[in-house]
């Protein structure tokens, strides 16, 4: 429940930061800056939906917006869960395309996965000069 409202908190900041922006877009002359901003409201917008929506699980997807096209990539669960947020993606006022890069893998893969990466890093972390032939 408090990450729930944590998570609403956050998105509410989100659209606030986003009508502020929006609305300071009148004043530009620049037509890039104005492009700029509408991708970054469209990026928001985006993220807070599939945050909010009860039938995904938005949290671990990345969204990026360039000129009205918006990039969808993470992981998800299932081929229903990466439709419906495609579909989410697509509903969004001013969203010309969606990029669906949304990998489907199963909950056991994805934290041996991540285990894996952790492991990684941690191992390239050392120092150039030391031995690493254990």
């Amino acid at each position: 429940m408090n990450t729930t409202r944590a998570a609403l908190i956050v998105c509410a900041t989100l659209v606030i930061g986003g009508l502020i922006l929006t609305g300071s877009t009148k004043g530009l002359g620049n037509a890039n800056e104005h492009t700029t901003l509408n991708d970054a409201w469209l990026t928001a917008k985006t993220k807070f939906a599939l945050l909010t929506d009860v039938r995904v699980m938005g949290r671990e997807i990345n969204v990026e917006s360039a000129q009205g096209s918006v990039m969808i990539r993470g992981d998800v669960s299932s081929d229903e869960t990466k439709k419906t947020m495609e579909g989410i993606a697509n509903g969004i006022n001013g969203v010309k395309s969606v990029q669906n890069d949304l990998q489907v893998v199963r909950p056991l893969q994805r934290e041996v996965s991540k285990a894996h990466l952790t492991t990684t890093k941690l191992l390239d972390q050392t120092a150039p000069c030391q031995d690493q032939s254990n």
